[in-house]
């Protein structure tokens, strides 16, 4: 599988694992989150179909938030996701705003805004009660997309500028598909003893 051909071919898999419990993964943007989810946070192992439900919180009135999890556990650290199907590179002032309506709708959560949609308020809930109360926080953007260097280094910038203590991480379509190819990787890896 070539790298252009990567993402396309794990969200048609993952369709497939998920279609045996359910009929509604269907829409490719929505499985392209879960490819991202399944390879970056659950390390390209089994990603069920109730781990997408206790993760996948895009829908009216989500904060901007589409995903949320605490995997894996040891980070203690909650990510904050949201997921961009396009082929379209964005602007910096684009994934600015991107990022900052995740910090937002995350600050909406904390505060439990009732105008939340009660999925993302119960994802959000169980997500947090997996972790310590001194959790980290992450914000992930994934693209499906290339991002220029520049255009990312200008995102970054504005982004830390505005959040200063917040960490935004953008994740291009080569990102994920490395982190795919990573997973792929089944191989055994020994180390190697010294005398």
């Amino acid at each position: 599988m070539t790298k252009n051909e990567t993402i396309k071919g794990s969200i048609i898999k993952l369709k497939e694992e998920l279609s045996t419990s359910y009929n509604k993964f269907d829409r490719d943007e929505h499985v392209f989150g879960g490819v991202c989810v399944k390879n970056e946070f659950f390390e390209g192992r089994n990603f069920s179909a109730d781990d997408w439900e206790d993760t996948f919180t895009d829908q009216g009135n989500d904060g901007g938030i589409d995903w949320i999890t605490s995997k894996p556990e040891e980070e203690d650290c909650l990510k904050v996701i949201q997921t961009k199907y396009t082929q379209t590179q964005p602007s910096y002032s684009d994934i600015k705003e991107h990022a900052t309506k995740l910090i937002t709708g995350h600050s909406r959560l904390l505060k439990n805004d009732p105008t939340l949609n009660a999925k993302i308020r119960n994802i959000f809930d169980t997500q947090v009660n997996t972790i310590s109360e001194n959790h980290k926080i992450e914000y992930h953007l994934f693209y499906s997309c290339q991002i220029s260097s520049q255009i990312q280094k200008q995102a970054n910038e504005i982004i830390k500028s505005n959040h200063p203590a917040k960490k935004v991480i953008i994740h291009t379509s080569s990102d994920i598909e490395e982190k795919i190819f990573m997973n792929m990787d089944e191989s055994p890896h020994v180390k190697e003893d010294k005398i």
